[in-house]
């Protein structure tokens, strides 16, 4: 690692890496494989080693303070930058569990203030430098996979100006752009942005147990996005739904349910991507929104221009006989919960109406509309509770 260096196989700034005709025989004539490797596993091994040695604490200081840009060319140079994100959020974690400093201070999702001494080497100055860095390659991730020489040119110029990560570096934007006016002082509350779909972004829904979004979108596909990184988690679910109009995720975050305008709904594995089973048809209109029940085992969907309501077995992937019904539509404005004591909540946390614990698993919501399966379906319009 002591080899990292800038401009390492001195690529052209005026050309995006995928135009650099002869990158990969640089690569291979530049970036020895043991570097290659010492890069791309260093989160890993710095994970194994004994946090708390004084010598393992100066290392990764130094490496925080001195490389993390020639490290991250190192990713862009071999199209790897992605990559970069979730190892930075191995090394914060190692970081913080095996600090006192960091443990008797937690720290949130933002950046750290620094030591009033630039110079100390506090374990929370390296934090805020791996947290800064790790914002810093989310937010800029188009244009630094695009071409390498970028990072200095572009991103580093760009970046808020009194971080951590910039009064470190700032004086590698030398020769590249210079904000006279306007530049963000410190991070916004938006984590990363993506521009992967090709249309319209039409649905999202974040699985039960926080680690992953899934969007669904125009362009006739699904995405799923690790909620820390925004890195694509499987390549684009795509191929059988029409337009996404809608998703959903099973309380055990194993399942996606999308609605599309061919009137139909999918049902995909969530860790994979891989769509279940066959389309389920049935509505005469497109589908507008989709639910599971608390259980998992069923799905409610609603055809917003036919004020269709089906109800569907998950396991059969069929719709239950005798469970069509037809209802108003409400104006969705939130939708309902239910809190752990049975209490069905509107707005402001009105207690609606008590479930028994034998039906609360049976219970779906979708927009106002809420749903009781049992040997009979029991149907509430609760619009009037909803503002």
């Amino acid at each position: 690692m002591q080899s990292l260096k800038r401009n390492t196989c001195d690529p052209d700034p005026s050309l995006p890496n995928s135009e650099i005709k002869d990158l990969s025989q640089r690569i291979r004539e530049r970036i020895p494989l043991a570097l290659q490797y010492a890069c791309i596993y260093v989160a890993v091994h710095m994970c194994h080693t004994d946090a708390g040695s004084a010598d393992i604490r100066a290392l990764v200081a130094r490496f925080a303070k001195e490389s993390l840009m020639y490290w991250l060319e190192i990713f862009s140079l071999m199209g790897r930058t992605h990559e970069a994100v979730g190892m930075v959020v191995s090394m914060e974690s190692w970081l913080k569990a095996s600090s006192v400093e960091l443990a008797s201070a937690p720290l949130n999702e933002r950046s750290p203030p620094l030591s009033a001494d630039p110079c100390l080497e506090s374990d929370a100055l390296i934090f805020t430098l791996l947290y800064d860095f790790r914002r810093f390659v989310m937010e800029f991730m188009d244009p630094i996979v695009e071409s390498t020489p970028h990072i200095y040119f572009s991103a580093l110029a760009l970046m808020p100006s009194e971080t951590g990560l910039s009064c470190q570096y700032s004086h590698l934007t030398e020769g590249g752009l210079k904000v006279v006016h306007g530049c963000a002082k410190q991070w916004s509350q938006t984590l990363w942005t993506t521009t992967k779909h090709s249309e319209k972004i039409s649905a999202v829904a974040i699985l039960p147990d926080g680690t992953t979004i899934v969007s669904g979108s125009y362009d006739n596909t699904l995405r799923l996005w690790d909620t820390k990184t925004g890195v694509p988690i499987v390549h684009a679910m795509e191929g059988r739904a029409i337009w996404v109009t809608c998703v959903a995720v099973s309380p055990d975050s194993t399942r996606v349910v999308s609605g599309s305008y061919d009137n139909a709904l999918w049902l995909w594995d969530a860790k994979t991507g891989v769509p279940i089973g066959q389309a389920m048809k049935g509505h005469m209109h497109v589908v507008s929104s989709i639910a599971f029940s608390h259980d998992g085992m069923h799905i409610l969907s609603v055809s917003h221009d036919a004020h269709e309501h089906f109800v569907w077995s998950c396991e059969s992937q069929t719709q239950l006989p005798g469970m069509e019904f037809q209802q108003v539509m409400a104006i969705s404005i939130c939708p309902f919960q239910i809190n752990r004591d049975g209490w069905v909540l509107g707005s402001g946390h009105k207690q609606l109406f008590w479930l028994p614990t034998s039906l609360r698993k049976r219970l779906v919501g979708n927009k106002n509309i809420i749903a009781i399966i049992n040997q009979e379906v029991t149907v509430f319009d609760i619009s009037a509770h909803i503002q």
